[in-house]
């Protein structure tokens, strides 16, 4: 079982302005691989929001994978 999480970059999605779909399109599509996704996000586009919540993600060590999606690139 391959353990996910799925972060949506997004400040429209954080303020509320704009539905995230990405990030339930990613879950639903990882659901049918089988996978789990353990935990779902919503960011700032920021690179300190993004960092800090990567690195809290990826310090955990419960989980294989993270994916992210939208955001206007690093």
């Amino acid at each position: 079982m391959i353990r996910a999480a799925v972060v949506t970059i997004s400040d429209s999605a954080v303020a509320g302005f704009r539905e995230d779909r990405s990030g339930p399109a990613i879950k639903a599509r990882l659901a049918e691989l089988n996978w789990t996704v353990t935990e779902t996000c919503l960011v700032e586009d920021t690179v300190e929001s993004i960092a800090v919540v990567l690195s809290a993600l990826a310090d955990r060590g419960t989980l294989d994978v993270v994916l992210t999606t939208g955001g206007t690139g690093v």
